[in-house]
């Protein structure tokens, strides 16, 4: 991912989203497929995950919890895109069960 255009910035933004969605495995015993969890990653940009925690959680306890599991399987994204001057970035994101369903 070269580059620090906002396209290289898009393009590493979706690696970290999908880096975790492929970490989740969501319970079968969640309430609802409606449920939305909204986290936030910090990652340096060395690659390294600085922070991940739920800031909205969905209230269905196995839902969230799948989530929590998910977020602390993921300790390294990948060097930012070569140009990137920020030591650090953030990412907000939701997990959401019919997503993931529907994108494997």
């Amino acid at each position: 991912m070269p580059g620090n255009s906002s396209v290289s910035y898009a393009n590493y933004a979706q690696a970290v989203r999908s880096k975790y969605y492929e970490a989740w495995s969501p319970p079968d015993s969640a309430s609802t497929e409606e449920a939305n969890i909204h986290v936030k990653v910090v990652i340096s940009a060395d690659g390294n995950v600085i922070s991940a925690h739920i800031i909205e959680a969905s209230g269905d306890a196995s839902l969230d919890a799948s989530v929590r599991r998910a977020l602390e399987r993921v300790s390294f994204i990948g060097p930012f895109p070569e140009g990137a001057t920020e030591s650090e970035r953030t990412f907000l994101f939701y997990y959401n069960i019919k997503s993931k369903m529907q994108n494997g």
